[in-house]
């Protein structure tokens, strides 16, 4: 089950750009495996681990503050995959393709209730610049019909 994701990403107090904002829509791939635990005549307990793959389609333009020596800086919309350059100011664009480990845990109830939370940690850098990596916790009501 490919899963449609929205992220927001930021990284404060850096010198030459205090505010680094953006937003991203991706799609990720899991791949898992559980166990399902009986713990009782309609409760059931799932948990799982696993990776994924994940590619981000869109970047949704949101504001970066650049330090310029002036008073009030510069602050413009920024594309999170293009990089940007200003005299010596360098802003590396953000990489698409992330693979990752997650782990689940799900309870169903009478085999139409769910309630699952997981979490999901990227392995490479989003950015070589900042050095951070894509992270992300879930909690999902789910209705079988």
């Amino acid at each position: 089950m490919a899963h449609l994701h929205f992220h927001h990403f930021f990284k404060l107090n850096q010198k030459t750009f205090p505010s680094v904002n953006s937003r991203e829509v991706s799609v990720q791939i899991p791949v898992k495996f559980g166990y399902d635990f009986t713990l009782g005549e309609k409760l059931h307990f799932i948990p799982s681990v696993g990776a994924y793959g994940r590619f981000s389609m869109v970047s949704i333009k949101e504001n970066v503050t650049e330090n310029t020596g002036e008073n009030s800086g510069n602050s413009f919309k920024w594309n999170s995959f293009n990089s940007y350059q200003h005299n010596t100011n360098r802003l590396d664009g953000y990489k698409r393709w992330d693979v990752g480990g997650l782990i689940e845990g799900k309870f169903v109830y009478a085999n139409r209730y769910a309630v699952t939370l997981d979490y999901s940690r990227g392995f490479l850098d989003k950015s070589p610049q900042f050095k951070f990596k894509n992270h992300s916790y879930h909690l999902t009501l789910g209705y079988t019909l």
